[in-house]
């Protein structure tokens, strides 16, 4: 059963409930406004947004704050009022009835009646509030800085200023990438050029950039170095450096069957190169070739396998192609007009 305060202290109970009230404020409001700064804090170092929840939760946690206070430290009782009285000079009088309010001794009843005498004369004016001063700075200190950044937090998020991450990022670069090169050449620089970057210094995980291996009129792209067979390419999350080259082919080389890359007309073979049996004329294979290609042989020799006349399987796959190309709108102009060149180039 909850116990009733003595009729004696009321008056002086009612005083020291404010102060309680008031002590329980100012702890709350501490404890409030250092979670609104933390939250406010992390709103604004992290980018996130709708700062506004941390005045919510800090108004929350210290209107909870303020209520366990008072409860579990500032609620006043008879001992708090007895002790707060008998500071004004009574000796430990109110203390002692206290104490003894239970004793029916007649030097028990004689103190209680002469401190009842004795808090009749205390005026309630003479009890001073007391709150510290240490928990009224700390208060204004918390407000300050929770409400301030506050204040950042919600700027940042409107772009006024920059968020916390970007001036962490100024502070304290972040570490550089280690940087990787990427190296596309013409094998030999010989049948093509490369369209796009062919050095590119890129962070190593990085994509590079796009790049086409072009061939030059007389020439048709066969592959790169490293087995990639489309002459655009894109590589990546390159993590290492590394050297590519484009790889191209003399149509005359075509013209002979495809044995081989051969040399370029304008230029001799090497000293050391010997002369096979293929590199020395025979009739008799001209007959042969002359019966298996039919009447479209030709001193071009334009003849695969030695019986297929190549410019009619390449008129088939020059079809296809232009088909593909204009049924696939996300080709763009430039790779159009390369295929479309290379391909006349083949039927040319």
């Amino acid at each position: 059963m909850k116990k009733s305060i003595n009729p004696v202290f009321k008056k002086l109970y009612q005083r020291l409930m404010v102060e309680g009230i008031i002590r329980s404020l100012l702890c709350g409001f501490i404890v409030g406004f250092t979670v609104n700064f933390m939250l406010a804090f992390s709103f604004w170092a992290f980018d996130a947004r709708n700062f506004w929840l941390s005045i919510v939760i800090g108004v929350a946690v210290g209107v909870i704050a303020t209520v366990v206070f008072y409860f579990l430290l500032f609620k006043p009782d008879e001992k708090l009022i007895a002790r707060r009285v008998d500071r004004l000079g009574l000796e430990e009088r109110v203390i002692t009835m206290t104490e003894f309010e239970n004793d029916e001794s007649y030097i028990a009843q004689k103190q209680r009646e002469d401190a009842k005498v004795k808090i009749g004369n205390v005026s309630i004016k003479s009890i001073k509030y007391k709150v510290s001063m240490i928990t009224i700075i700390l208060c204004c200190v918390t407000f300050l800085v929770g409400s301030s950044m506050t204040v950042v937090a919600g700027l940042s998020e409107t772009g006024v200023i920059k968020p916390g991450s970007d001036f962490i990022d100024d502070i304290i670069p972040p570490p550089k990438a280690e940087p990787v090169e990427l190296i596309y050449e013409v094998d030999m620089n010989i049948g093509g050029f490369i369209e796009g970057e062919p050095i590119q210094i890129i962070d190593k995980g990085q994509d590079g950039t796009t790049v086409i291996a072009v061939p030059d009129d007389g020439y048709f792209f066969i592959g790169w170095s490293d087995g990639y067979k489309n002459p655009t390419r894109t590589d990546k999350e390159v993590m290492e450096d590394k050297l590519v080259k484009a790889q191209f082919m003399l149509m005359e080389d075509m013209e002979e069957g495809g044995e081989g890359m051969g040399f370029p007309v304008d230029m001799e073979p090497p000293p050391n190169a010997k002369p096979t049996d293929k590199d020395i004329p025979n009739d008799k294979d001209s007959d042969q070739h002359h019966a298996m290609a039919g009447d479209k042989w030709e001193e071009t020799n334009f003849i695969i396998d030695g019986k297929t006349f190549y410019l009619d399987v390449y008129d088939e796959y020059y079809k296809a192609a232009m088909e593909k190309l204009a049924a696939n709108p996300d080709i763009s102009p430039e790779l159009r007009a390369v295929i479309e060149s290379y391909m006349d180039i083949l039927l040319s």
